[in-house]
């Protein structure tokens, strides 16, 4: 289905409108990881799909750890 960061339990609340007002301002490829702790890893506007996912898990680990995607484009990639 698609992604919400406002619904999505494995962010933090206090997270979540960030994400989705850093989502709201895509274009390009976007992945969204999150780590065990609920940090959120982002790298909106890629150039391609894996170059979203590796800029995202990096910007994940940088703040947490066991990051795993969550979304990429406008989809959720993990069952609800």
């Amino acid at each position: 289905g698609f992604f919400h960061a406002a619904n999505a339990d494995s962010i933090a609340p206090a997270l979540r409108e960030d994400v989705a007002r850093r989502l709201g301002n895509g274009g390009g490829w976007t992945a969204v990881a999150v780590g065990c702790g609920g940090h959120v890893g982002m790298a909106p506007k890629a150039a391609g799909e894996q170059a979203a996912i590796d800029g995202a898990m990096t910007d994940c680990g940088r703040q947490d750890r066991s990051c795993r995607v969550i979304a990429i484009g406008p989809f959720a990639v993990e069952p609800k």
